[in-house]
């Protein structure tokens, strides 16, 4: 899996304005959420991926193809 940049509490540490150069370059014009990468896993770990081999889930908001 290919997560972009998640809010975590890993970013309450940082200093004001650390995150604003990238969430400037960002398509959607903000970080994802914590229930979006669950959802993600959710589907991934159930029976409609039974099928599915040897892919890269890429859920970053469109970043990998904005830059």
């Amino acid at each position: 899996m290919s997560p972009g940049t998640f809010v975590t509490s890993f970013h309450d540490d940082l200093p004001a304005g650390a995150m604003d150069g990238v969430l400037a370059r960002h398509p959607l014009g903000r970080f994802g959420e914590t229930p979006e990468i669950a959802s993600a896993y959710v589907y991934l770990a159930s029976d409609q991926t039974s099928w599915v081999t040897g892919t890269n889930l890429v859920f970053d908001g469109g970043m990998s193809v904005s830059q």
